[in-house]
């Protein structure tokens, strides 16, 4: 009739006991499990036993894996490591040679260990860093996922598995299925001329941040953009949703930030071009802040009132803030006598001068009695002595200028010096002293 039938060969013929064999008919899908001709010259999966007339393990044929027991003669499994000499993501097995093993693919993962999830070697880096995926799979750039590929690394025509070997709730294809000429794992015999041209090569679809842009290029929202689109690699036809919801990846420009428009509280990162939370951006410190962004629903905001300090930062409790300017920084109120002015000036009654003066730090605002009782602090003419009307203390009436009188009310020191320089008094920290009184103490008069 001209039709393929199965070939009845014993599989064993030919071998010796030992030797692997399968039971499976030439061109039908088989179970993983490996088969030996035994003792009998049968193929069977059970690991056979071949011995000879002489020493225990004389003709003893172990599968790989096995060693002969020299007081038995019996198979056993050589304890061995099934990741020895593999790299993480490289195909292993837990299953000693010649039992029968369910057709799992196992992986060897990141600490060595042989099993059946899909492993992720990463060195630690961004994105897809040092990943190994294992066959089959390749890396997300976005995700630094391992995703299945069944047509990776495959030729158009070559068959292909819809199905990860490791997920049990993928639902397979009934069918036999190719690798097509665009990469993808479909249903049929695909046609494999010569690939066709893809006419949406350069096409960018919309962007909703700058991830998701090719390297060098930022998302702009700019002018109206689709929020989807799509491109037909056969014929080039895009078709785009109409709204104006999506961006449009451009070249990235010197200054990312240069097309970004911030929300309120969020500053633009120059080193990424993407908007970052800054709660106390624009606000002195000691104003009330937020740690967490509105739009945030993850972040676990703290349980107490949060405030901007002086370095810009939201932090929880009072926060310690420098004291403004000092708009009264330089005032100097009205004096009696010189003892009443910074060292270096004089007390002058030239003019007319309130007996009392007041400076409001915030405004800077003078407030002043309406008189010309006092005096004003001013530097010394040119040659005039600072300390021509001081008087030290004394011991008696005789001690003080003719009009007046030594008094020894209140604690006065019993030695003082005036230096001419600067006008400065130094005065000795004790009170055995009295001073010349008629209106003033030690100081100059006027």
């Amino acid at each position: 009739k001209g039709e393929c039938i199965p070939d009845l060969k014993d599989p064993c013929e030919g071998k010796e006991c030992g030797e692997s064999c399968s039971n499976c008919l030439p061109g039908l899908p088989c179970p993983a499990v490996e088969e030996f001709c035994n003792a009998d010259g049968m193929c069977t999966p059970i690991l056979p036993i071949c011995k000879g007339t002489g020493e225990p393990c004389e003709q003893v044929v172990c599968a790989p894996g096995f060693a002969c027991d020299e007081v038995s003669g019996d198979c056993i499994a050589i304890d061995k490591d099934p990741c020895e000499g593999k790299s993480c993501g490289d195909t292993c097995s837990t299953c000693p040679p010649g039992v029968p093993c369910p057709t799992v693919v196992e992986f060897c993962n990141a600490d060595g260990a042989c099993t059946p999830a899909l492993p992720k070697c990463d060195d630690g880096g961004e994105g897809c860093g040092e990943i190994a995926c294992a066959p089959g799979f390749e890396c997300n750039g976005e995700t630094g996922a391992c995703e299945w590929m069944p047509c990776a690394e495959k030729e158009c025509g070559e068959p292909c598995k819809v199905c990860p070997p490791n997920d049990a709730e993928c639902v397979p294809i009934l069918g036999v299925t190719f690798c097509d000429a665009f990469g993808m794992c479909a249903l049929g015999v695909p046609e494999c001329k010569e690939p066709p041209v893809d006419l949406c090569e350069d096409f960018i679809p919309p962007c909703k941040k700058n991830g998701e842009c090719p390297e060098g290029m930022v998302c702009s929202f700019e002018g109206c953009n689709p929020s989807f689109a799509s491109c037909d690699p056969l014929t080039g036809e895009i078709v785009v949703t109409k709204d104006c919801g999506g961006g449009v990846c451009i070249d990235a420009p010197e200054d990312p930030c240069s097309l970004i428009a911030c929300a309120p509280g969020y500053v633009c990162n120059s080193d990424t071009g993407e908007c970052d939370w800054a709660p106390c951006e624009g606000k002195k410190c000691g104003a009330p802040c937020k740690l967490c962004p509105p739009d945030d629903p993850q972040c676990a905001p703290i349980l107490m009132a949060t405030f901007c300090n002086v370095d810009g930062k939201c932090t929880s409790g009072p926060s310690q803030c420098e004291p403004e300017d000092d708009l009264c920084e330089d005032f100097i109120p009205p004096c009696g006598e010189d003892k009443d002015c910074p060292v270096g000036l004089l007390c002058s009654f030239e003019g007319c001068n309130p007996s009392a003066a007041g400076c409001d730090p915030t405004t800077g605002q003078i407030i002043a009695t309406a008189d010309c009782g006092g005096g004003k602090c001013v530097e010394p003419e040119p040659g005039e002595d600072l300390c021509a009307n001081f008087i030290p203390p004394c011991n008696g009436d005789k001690d003080c200028p003719i009009g007046m009188v030594c008094s020894f009310d209140g604690c006065n020191p019993s030695s003082a010096f005036c230096d001419p320089e600067t006008g400065e008094i130094i005065a000795t920290e004790d009170c055995g002293g009295g001073v010349c009184t008629k209106g003033g103490l030690l100081t100059p008069k006027p």
